[in-house]
């Protein structure tokens, strides 16, 4: 069965509050003597001016390295002739910011903020990078040939998921940690390699939590496959028709439907979840997705979309299986 769309509520919950991370309030008043003009004026009213979630102005527009910027309650427009007028907002900003905004290597904007498409997030592209979040791992950084290394395995849609980490110096290169592993470029080689990850939390008594890590790498290459009911493999997949293929491709024989995954296997308390676990939802429980190990599972949701991550904060939970 499909997640129920009553989890989609609770993500534009989430969504809104990320966007208001700086303590915005949308259609606050302007500051004294500020008034948008030119191409940021003309963006500001084109995003619905004061009743956006953009609010009135709090400066004057000004110089930047590259352009000009003006600052709103609700985020700020950035404006080069090379780049047009494009916002940037909520936590992606705060990390932009952080960064030295355009003083830093990304530069300008070269879009707006932009939802992540299959699984929940957001993005920014800059002209030297672009800056990623996603409620479980926040906002990080990504550029250069470890972002075109990424890429080109299907952003955050493949098996590595969000950055988990900015870019950062090891011996012989730079990194960039991922949800699903890490990207490593060479800089004697100028090459790049990747590497699922090695790192989970510790097993319990007997290493219980093999069988079901290795059914969990095995569902990641299926990230991106679509969802049909009834399907279970090896092309498309309906919630537990996932969890049922991966697990019998490590040579474990688990029930076809959720509520009958849900009474078998091993008990586990949500603060002992592994990866590897199944988790259930509802009640009575009608949607099972594979633990992470970082607070999420990987399901099959529903009709029109595919496999991929969902926090587990999102969906209503009722219990948890390990099978061994």
């Amino acid at each position: 069965m499909g997640v129920r769309n009553r989890w989609r509520a609770a993500v534009t919950v989430v969504a809104v509050a990320a966007a208001v991370v700086t303590g915005v309030v949308a259609g606050q008043a302007q500051a004294q003597g500020c008034q948008p003009y030119g191409a940021i004026g003309g963006y500001w009213t084109s995003m619905g001016a004061g009743s956006s979630f953009l609010g009135g102005c709090t400066n004057d527009e000004h110089d930047v390295r590259g352009g000009r910027v003006e600052s709103f309650w609700g985020g700020a427009i950035y404006w080069s002739p090379q780049t047009d007028a494009r916002s940037v907002k909520g936590a992606i900003r705060a990390f932009y910011n952080s960064m030295g905004a355009t003083d830093s290597f990304l530069g300008l904007p070269l879009t707006h903020e932009l939802p992540t498409p299959t699984r929940f997030g957001a993005f920014n592209h800059f002209q030297g990078g672009s800056i990623y979040w996603s409620p479980a791992t926040g906002a990080h950084e990504v550029h250069g040939a470890i972002k075109n290394a990424w890429a080109g395995e299907s952003w955050e849609r493949g098996w590595l998921g969000f950055p988990t980490s900015d870019e950062y110096s090891v011996p012989g290169g730079r990194k960039s940690d991922f949800q699903g592993g890490s990207v490593y470029w060479n800089a004697g080689t100028g090459t790049t390699s990747l590497n699922a990850s090695t790192s989970t939390p510790p097993q319990s008594a007997g290493g219980s939590s093999s069988v079901g890590a290795r059914a969990l790498a095995v569902a990641r290459t299926k990230i991106g496959a679509p969802y049909v009911w009834g399907g279970n493999g090896p092309n498309s997949f309906d919630c537990s028709g996932l969890t049922q293929w991966a697990f019998r491709q490590v040579g474990v024989s688990i029930p076809r439907v959720a509520a009958d995954q849900a009474r078998s296997g091993t008990y586990v308390a949500r603060g002992d979840l592994q990866p590897g676990d199944l988790v259930f939802f509802y009640n009575p429980v009608s949607h099972v997705g594979i633990y992470d190990g970082n607070g999420s599972v990987l399901n099959a949701p529903d009709v029109g979309q595919v496999v991929h991550f969902t926090p587990i904060q999102y969906l209503p939970y009722a219990t948890a299986r390990r099978y061994t």
